[in-house]
């Protein structure tokens, strides 16, 4: 199962739209579709997939599996993740100041 979204190549984002969607991909006899659709809003492994130029564009092509979650607003709390995944807030490393005395 592959999955193309637009990348750019200034940065590493974790995060686009699906522009194209392949078949599934087949276990045993049975046919297994992709879960997400084109336009669809994802969040995908920040070292994940094969970068690509397609009609003049930066994309990047995924396998489903590298897909964590779908973004169905613009809200975090509205994502929905896929298989296992959960999401965590990541805590800052709190900044401390040294404070040195002087003569």
């Amino acid at each position: 199962m592959k999955t193309l979204l637009p990348s750019t190549a200034q940065t590493k984002p974790q995060g686009g739209e699906v522009v194209f969607v392949g078949e599934g991909r087949t276990v045993g006899e049975n046919k297994v579709d992709i879960n997400v659709k084109t336009g669809t809003q994802i969040v995908y492994s920040k070292y994940a997939g094969t970068e690509l130029k397609y009609n003049g564009s930066n994309h990047l092509l995924l396998k489903e599996d590298d897909i964590m979650d779908i973004l169905e607003t613009n809200n975090i709390m509205d994502l929905k993740s896929l298989n296992d995944r959960v999401l965590i807030k990541v805590a800052e490393a709190e900044q401390k100041r040294l404070l040195v005395a002087c003569c």
